[in-house]
């Protein structure tokens, strides 16, 4: 897993896939958010707009 926002609730896991063990699971430059931070929020909201900017940058052929 590698360059993703996680924003999870306290008892939530940040990720995980299927039976897979969390620990064997390579993580690279994640964030995760805390829910309802206003901090977070913000850093989240900046990650939706860069996506769409460079989303919708990229031709679809």
């Amino acid at each position: 897993m590698k360059n993703n926002f996680f924003n999870c609730k306290k008892r939530t896991a940040s990720n995980s896939y299927n039976v897979t063990n969390e620990n064997d699971i390579q993580k690279e430059n994640n964030t995760i958010l805390k829910n309802a931070k206003a901090k977070d929020n913000k850093i989240l909201q900046h990650a939706i707009a860069t996506w769409m900017r460079d989303f919708t940058n990229v031709r679809l052929n």
